[in-house]
């Protein structure tokens, strides 16, 4: 892996680059600005970098008088990708659940699965907690884009 804060990535080229690495939270160390909107495109490390930004997701945060989380979090979802980095797809469901996120996905890969009453093309569909396996099952082998927004 090499030193602390450098990561070896391997390319599809069989290249190997460096890229240099650091948590959410020590990067955001000492920032006033509002961050709003997040978008998390990881290859199925998603998890990780969330983890690494816990203070970022902090709702107490606000009492004291600091940035509020991010209100909306853009982010892909590859759970066999995730599953093969070592991560549980259902905990990346339930990092965002568990912090007042409603998680939606308007991919339109989806359509025949997930419809919406209105039949709008753009509808999003609410994933409900008892449903994230199922949800998990039905996309295994793909990657849809989640919505999540933050409720309170």
């Amino acid at each position: 892996m090499g030193k602390r804060g450098v990561k070896c990535l391997c390319l599809r080229s069989g290249c190997v680059v460096q890229v240099k690495t650091a948590r959410l939270d020590t990067l955001l160390q000492g920032e006033q600005q509002q961050i709003d909107v997040l978008r998390l495109d990881l290859w199925g490390h998603e998890l990780s970098v969330v983890r690494s930004g816990r203070n970022l997701f902090e709702i107490e945060r606000s009492h004291q008088g600091l940035r509020l989380p991010p209100a909306y979090v853009i982010s892909e979802f590859a759970p066999r990708a995730m599953e093969q980095l070592g991560y549980t797809p259902v905990e990346y469901l339930e990092f965002f659940a568990n912090r007042g996120y409603q998680i939606s996905t308007a991919n339109k890969r989806l359509d025949a699965i997930w419809t919406a009453d209105s039949g709008s093309p753009k509808a999003h569909h609410v994933l409900k907690r008892s449903g994230f396996d199922t949800f998990i099952k039905d996309i295994w082998d793909g990657s849809v884009s989640l919505e999540m927004s933050l409720l309170n």
